[in-house]
């Protein structure tokens, strides 16, 4: 095996190369900082909006409830409304009643007395 001879332009080329690779490994140094900055910021982002999307999920839950609350009661409200109604005609038609009862008794007594 024979030895190369380490001659000025080869070691210059070696230090070039080496003070290339240098570079490249501060650029990539400064480029994951800049990423590891981005994931810490992008981790606040995401646990800032978790927080908001619960919140707004806890929000839609309790006016979904309302809803169904309100729901019911105007259902209960218009059975309610029904029932005053079919006892309001109930009453109107016992009114009706009583009416011709009192006419037939108005007529009996007042034919009576005519005779």
């Amino acid at each position: 095996m024979t030895a190369e001879r380490w001659t000025d332009e080869r070691l210059d080329r070696l230090a070039l190369t080496v003070e290339s690779n240098n570079e490249q490994i501060a650029a990539n140094s400064q480029a994951i900082a800049a990423n590891s900055e981005a994931i810490a910021a992008n981790s606040e982002a995401i646990a800032s909006s978790d927080g908001r999307l619960t919140r707004m999920e806890f929000a839609i839950t309790e006016l979904s409830q309302i809803q169904l609350r309100m729901i019911q009661e105007s259902a209960d409200y218009r059975r309610d409304m029904l029932e005053m109604r079919a006892d309001i005609q109930e009453m109107q038609a016992e009114v009706r009643g009583l009416q011709t009862e009192n006419r037939r008794i108005l007529d009996h007594l007042f034919g009576e007395q005519s005779d």
